[in-house]
């Protein structure tokens, strides 16, 4: 019985803390859009410094999806997943594989930007790194 109050229906904390959210103050909101798109903007620039990547930046999201495939070669790899397994050995960084997506996105990965600046930029380091 716990269980099906817990996990079938909003609790009433989350009721009263999505009143809070949409009734309150809008400034943080204002604030927090504004911070996402630095974000964006900062891994978009970054990763587009790495021959061989190809992006679109996005219009929306916490992520960017870009292609990859013209760095399987570098790393020794031959698909998305071995890709995303090959980053996070290397640099300890983690993505996922776009054919997590699909088969079509096979050539793509995620990276979130759902994350501070400092460990954005952190992360661009490393993998300018290992692709220079």
């Amino acid at each position: 019985r716990l269980q099906d109050h817990l996990t079938s229906n909003p609790t009433a904390v989350a009721q009263h803390a999505a009143i809070a959210a949409l009734t309150g103050p809008q400034e943080c909101v204002a604030d927090m859009c504004e911070e996402y798109r630095a974000r964006r903007m900062l891994i978009t620039d970054g990763l587009c410094k790495i021959d061989g990547v190809r992006l679109a930046p996005p219009a929306g999201a916490f992520y960017v999806f870009p292609e990859v495939s013209a760095l399987y070669q570098k790393l020794g790899v031959q698909n998305s997943w071995d890709f995303a397994n090959a980053i996070l050995e290397k640099t300890n960084i983690a993505i996922v594989a776009g054919a997590a997506f699909g088969q079509e996105s096979d050539g793509f990965v995620r990276f979130s930007y759902a994350t501070s600046r400092a460990v954005i930029s952190e992360g661009l380091d490393r993998l300018q790194k290992l692709f220079l």
